[in-house]
């Protein structure tokens, strides 16, 4: 038995990781005192005493910069799963993304499949993606918003005027499904005043050739291909005045909700999460486009963000102690607490 009152969750990622996604960092805070949390290692996951293992992104467990790598953690993957099955130990798979976004093969595959066909629980971040993970069907499935991007220091949500007017930008990690080189390469054919920045470190050479061959000779786009600290994309956020993520596919975005909180209004593809998200906190934060993104879709967004009247958007319901207190509730259900 577990000596604590509290749920024991194995999480990845977890406490002691280094946090690429504030969402990570938030939600494990809104758990303190509710449950106890630890980071998922292979030797706590394989040999140790927990009753949650509540997995994020399970392909980056399996992620290894070699073949071998990759059969090794495939391979103790399914030893955890089967661990985890025999001692009837709950499983919680937050559904982020309904499939990976680069391709497994292999041992891979096959342990990311027997993770999603044994898990207990799935947590969705809005209702899209109910249905469409797959896996198995009598896990019980849940909607827990994902939740706003509070500021580093007090302040307000209401996003001042950038210190030079019409700078659009797009931030985060950069991967072929983001189509951020198509999105460079519609601006320029735009001569609307604008101004592009895009920000983010990209997922191999290759997309950082393309974004920055699409880019070249104009003077209006400005590329800063690498990751950037909480400061220096806070910075680049106070410092625009609209923000576009043109992905492929878009069902959840945290970069979505962090523009949001900073009071920026986004150009992202049409979805039936998008709309859901948009009927949420006020239609005139959220343009949408059709199919991949044309110069039309940035002129029309361009006389979006400076025609429509807006003051904050509306946020309200997605508070951490909120989403806290619906994680433990979830965890308690799961082990009978």
């Amino acid at each position: 038995m577990i000596a604590s009152s509290l749920p024991c969750v194995l999480m990845s990622p977890g406490p002691e990781d280094e946090f690429k996604n504030p969402y990570n960092q938030l939600l494990v805070d809104s758990l303190v005192g509710v449950t106890d949390t630890v980071a998922f290692r292979w030797k706590r996951a394989l040999f140790g005493r927990w009753e949650v293992l509540h997995v994020h992104w399970p392909e980056a467990i399996l992620f290894g910069t070699t073949r071998k790598k990759k059969i090794v953690k495939a391979a103790l993957f399914l030893a955890v799963v089967g661990r985890a099955k025999m001692l009837r130990r709950s499983m919680v798979w937050t559904v982020h993304n309904i499939a990976p976004h680069e391709p497994l093969v292999g041992l891979g595959q096959l342990a990311y499949k027997a993770w999603t066909s044994a898990v207990s629980a799935r947590v969705h971040l809005n209702s899209g993606t109910i249905g469409l993970a797959g896996g198995r069907d009598r896990a019980i499935d849940v909607v827990i918003p994902h939740g706003l991007y509070p500021y580093p220091t007090s302040g307000s949500r209401v996003h001042p005027r950038a210190s030079e007017p019409n700078r659009l930008v797009f931030f985060g990690a950069i991967r072929a499904y983001k189509k951020v080189p198509e999105l460079v390469r519609a601006f320029k054919a735009t001569s609307d005043g604008w101004t592009l920045t895009v920000a983010g470190e990209p997922f191999d050479l290759k997309l950082e050739q393309e974004m920055r061959a699409a880019g070249s000779g104009d003077a209006r786009v400005k590329i800063l291909s690498r990751r950037l600290s909480e400061g220096e994309l806070e910075a680049c956020l106070a410092d625009c005045d609209a923000v576009v993520l043109p992905y492929d596919g878009l069902i959840n975005s945290g970069a979505l909700l962090l523009a949001l909180s900073r009071g920026l209004p986004v150009l992202v593809p049409n979805s039936k999460s998008v709309r859901a998200l948009a009927d949420e906190v006020g239609q005139e934060w959220i343009d949408t486009f059709e199919g991949e993104i044309s110069p039309a879709d940035l002129r029309a967004f361009f006389r979006f963000v400076s025609e429509v009247d807006r003051e904050s958007p509306d946020l309200e319901s997605r508070g951490w102690r909120r989403i806290g207190d619906a994680h433990a509730g979830l965890y308690r259900r799961l082990t009978g607490r």
